[in-house]
């Protein structure tokens, strides 16, 4: 029986590193039962795909909402409100906004309306719009929140 074992620097691992393993469930859980060193090593891997997938997203477990779109607006307004621009419109559907904001349409349509009434942003054609003295208070709001979120 060949077994991997030991830490990732072993000679072993190196080897067979990009090798893929097909075997049955029940075999698969009895060798990491048996193989601290291979449990060890698929935490390991597991642990950093999942670190680097949520270093980003967890943004959305210590945030408010209208931080996370006033940021995200904020941010596309740094890549395309250039030049003469003094205003931009953001392209993306309200769907495709909760997907990469991570949140719930309908507290999405709360927020959007919220920073709609109170100024900070614009709709045209249910699209989101952003200018520059819209800029300059979401650069504002956004300092108070991180302060406040610094706080706990």
């Amino acid at each position: 029986e060949s077994k991997v074992s030991g830490t990732p620097n072993n000679d072993a691992y190196q080897k067979f590193k990009d090798v893929l393993l097909q075997m049955p469930r029940k075999d698969f859980e009895r060798w990491i039962k048996e193989d601290i060193d291979l449990l060890y090593l698929i935490a390991s891997k597991v642990a950093f795909k999942l670190y680097r997938s949520s270093s980003k997203n967890g943004a959305t477990l210590f945030y408010p909402p209208n931080f996370l779109l006033l940021e995200y607006l904020v941010q596309y307004a740094d890549k395309h409100m250039t030049g003469n621009k003094t205003s931009i419109t953001v392209p993306f559907t309200r769907n495709q906004l909760e997907e990469e904001l991570g949140i719930n349409i309908k507290t999405l349509n709360r927020t959007v309306k919220k920073l709609k009434d109170t100024g900070m942003i614009g709709i045209v054609k249910g699209k989101l719009t952003f200018n520059k003295d819209q800029y300059t208070k979401a650069i504002a709001e956004l300092a108070v929140l991180r302060k406040g979120a610094n706080h706990w």
